[in-house]
């Protein structure tokens, strides 16, 4: 009887064998390796996802930094121009999602670069050998410029903002005038304060606080509900006058070609 189940057990058990090694053969390579770390679609999204939330998470705090201090120094709330949060952040949507996709772009190059490194050290046995190793080097090296490029970045976004908020405070407080920011030519900072002369209609004869400003030159920084507000620089003064009792000559610094004397002093003392 030993004879006879030695035979008929060993074909059953290597053919098991067989069949296993077969179908382990045949199994594709998971997707990751076999594209060499390239993301798949739903992974890229993420990634885009995460970088514009982060990036629009920074520049509104930023934004709204740099307006309070804008303003503030004027003494003028910013939603009294028209400045809310919605319209602040719409003009900087372009600026906000080239920066996102900047970043995207960052990550998803230093994931293709470190896939096959990583792969590597994954496979190693000890950690001795692996802090040794070639691939830690060149993954520990990635880190560390990928955290340097972060930092260059921020700095190179909150610098010349920081900046650029002191010297407009400081231009329009001197009665010049200030055109919004374009940083690396896109749009950031929405804040203006354009050269205006004023000229009272006679409703606002009884008004002394408007009728002062008779043929005056005033900076408009903008209006919201129906009034407008204006900076005399002579007295240091904020007027908030209703837009129907007054004609405003404004001169558009904001615009493409802006008038002779729209010059940017916060630009020329760069």
């Amino acid at each position: 009887m030993t004879h006879d189940v030695e035979p008929r057990e060993l074909p059953f058990e290597r053919m098991i064998i067989h069949s296993g090694t077969a179908r382990h053969a045949a199994a594709p390579p998971p997707r990751s390796e076999a594209l060499g770390g390239l993301p798949s679609l739903r992974e890229l999204l993420a990634i885009m996802t995460v970088s514009l939330a982060v990036t629009a998470l920074l520049v509104c705090g930023l934004l709204s930094f740099a307006y309070e201090r804008f303003y503030q120094a004027l003494g003028v709330n910013p939603a009294d121009v028209g400045l809310t949060f919605g319209v602040a952040v719409s003009r900087s949507v372009g600026f906000t999602v080239a920066f996102a996709v900047a970043v995207t772009l960052v990550v998803v190059a230093v994931r293709l670069i470190l896939a096959a490194p990583l792969r590597r050290l994954r496979a190693h046995a000890g950690w001795t050998r692996t802090f040794h190793s070639t691939d830690f080097a060149l993954v520990l090296g990635c880190y560390v410029a990928l955290g340097l490029l972060a930092i260059f970045a921020a700095v190179s976004v909150i610098s010349p903002v920081t900046s650029y908020t002191a010297k407009a405070a400081n231009a329009a407080r001197s009665g010049n005038a200030v055109r919004p920011l374009q940083l690396y030519g896109l749009p950031l900072l929405a804040m203006q304060a354009e050269p205006a002369i004023v000229q009272p209609t006679s409703k606002a004869r009884t008004l002394p606080g408007i009728w002062d400003l008779n043929d005056r030159s005033v900076l408009y920084l903008g209006q919201a509900g129906g009034v407008g507000v204006l900076y005399d620089a002579v007295r240091g003064r904020v007027v908030y006058t209703p837009m129907d009792l007054v004609v405003l000559h404004v001169k558009n610094c904001a615009g493409p070609a802006p008038p002779p004397d729209c010059v940017d002093f916060t630009q020329t003392s760069r």
